[in-house]
């Protein structure tokens, strides 16, 4: 159990000292990844004496996850943001291409 949660304050250290530079996918690598480290630790089912001894480990981890949230809304947002930037080209291409396909009929005059 010490060697999972040196992992998980490492991954988690790392994580936070290149939050600034990290993108969606990498943000995501790092949940996975935690998560799946979390669930390592659960399944050991540690005895309340080990609960007391990594719980000060467990909330110093802990500690990080406002910022972690902070960044992955941040990126969310920008993903947002970027969609509708997306969606509103889309509009604007397809109202700009429909308004002259349909009056494109020509009469021929003869004098």
């Amino acid at each position: 159990m010490d060697e999972i949660l040196k992992r998980l304050e490492v991954l988690t250290s790392q994580t936070v000292s290149n939050l600034h530079l990290l993108n969606e996918e990498q943000l995501a690598a790092f949940v996975e990844e935690r998560e799946q480290l979390i669930d390592s630790i659960k399944s050991l089912q540690p005895t309340a004496e080990q609960s007391a001894v990594f719980s000060e480990r467990v909330k110093a981890i802990l500690q990080y996850d406002s910022v972690l949230v902070q960044r992955m809304t941040e990126v969310q947002l920008q993903g947002q943001a970027e969609m509708n930037r997306i969606q509103n080209a889309k509009k604007q291409k397809m109202l700009y291409d429909s308004e002259y396909s349909m009056g494109s009929v020509m009469f021929d005059k003869r004098k």
